[in-house]
């Protein structure tokens, strides 16, 4: 069972321009995502799926197989989802709880609470904390009814999750420290001492993944559970911090500090959406999730 849905748009979108290049494009993702989704799909089926020829990619024969199913399930999907953004929730009364970092409250809460003052005035939002894996047992009780998060792997049984939104990294650090008046180089960047993210606080970092199969290290001095306190620390020190566009955004916006992207080859960072199976077909929640994804897509 495929409980990461994206799945299916991936295979559909590999499928009918088979060349990941133009895939990507389409999808906007980066090709290295891609491919890594790609790899997903070949483990989920337990087939190639695709295979490369100087022309492109050539589906195998199960992939001939699946394409029309899958076209047929992403239809329906469209025409369900079509369907709830004319559901009335005016008079729909209920506590909605999501649990999502402190990151992602400051990205999605104010558009979230303006839309849903709207269309569901009598709803109200409660947001928790989230620091770690999703909250599996609360998500299937009714504690939670939508958990955001990256670095989340595959869902248990009874669970769905889809990708709300990817983006690249950037560097940031204090305004006119010596690392922005270079060529922004890994060499260079390697140079300096390092803040980090870590939430979860034992999380390894894409990052730090890629630089290790490169036999590189960066001297990271300082793991920070949380989002807040890196923007005190940039700001009065020569440190440097990589986080994903938006947050680097945020921190020069409220902090002053400056950013440039990270100049490394590595996946995208993916953010998701997971639920329990109870609110899968639910209108609210469908709406819920739609709303948010459309939002995080702009």
């Amino acid at each position: 069972m495929i409980n990461d849905l994206n799945l299916l748009t991936y295979f559909e979108v590999i499928y009918s321009n088979l060349n990941l290049t133009k895939a990507a494009s389409i999808l906007h993702v980066s090709q290295p995502t891609l491919s890594y989704q790609l790899k997903r799909l070949r483990h989920e089926f337990k087939d190639q799926l695709f295979v490369t020829q100087k022309s492109g990619l050539i589906p195998t024969a199960y992939a001939k197989e699946l394409i029309n199913p899958v076209r047929n399930i992403l239809n329906e999907i469209q025409k369900v989802s079509q369907t709830n953004l004319n559901f009335n929730f005016l008079n729909l009364k209920l506590d909605l709880h999501i649990a999502m970092t402190t990151y992602f409250e400051l990205k999605i809460l104010s558009h979230l609470t303006k839309q849903i003052a709207t269309v569901a005035p009598n709803v109200k939002i409660f947001s928790h904390s989230l620091q770690g894996s999703p909250p599996w047992q609360d998500l299937a009780s009714g504690e939670i009814d939508l958990a955001i998060a990256a670095y989340i792997s595959q869902p248990p049984k009874n669970y769905f999750q889809k990708v709300l939104y990817e983006e690249g990294y950037s560097v940031v650090g204090r305004t006119n420290h010596p690392f922005f008046q270079t060529d922004h180089s890994l060499k260079k960047y390697l140079g300096y001492e390092h803040i980090k993210i870590a939430v979860p606080i034992y999380n390894v970092s894409k990052i730090d993944q890629q630089l290790t199969k490169m036999k590189k290290s960066r001297k990271i001095v300082c793991h920070i559970n949380n989002f807040f306190t890196p923007g005190l620390l940039l700001k009065n020190s020569d440190y440097l911090l990589t986080c994903p566009n938006s947050l680097a955004e945020t921190y020069k916006n409220i902090f002053l500090l400056e950013n440039v992207h990270l100049k490394l080859d590595i996946p995208n960072i993916q953010t998701f959406g997971v639920w329990h199976e109870r609110v899968h077909k639910d209108p609210f929640n469908m709406w819920l999730r739609k709303s948010i994804s459309d939002f995080c897509k702009k």
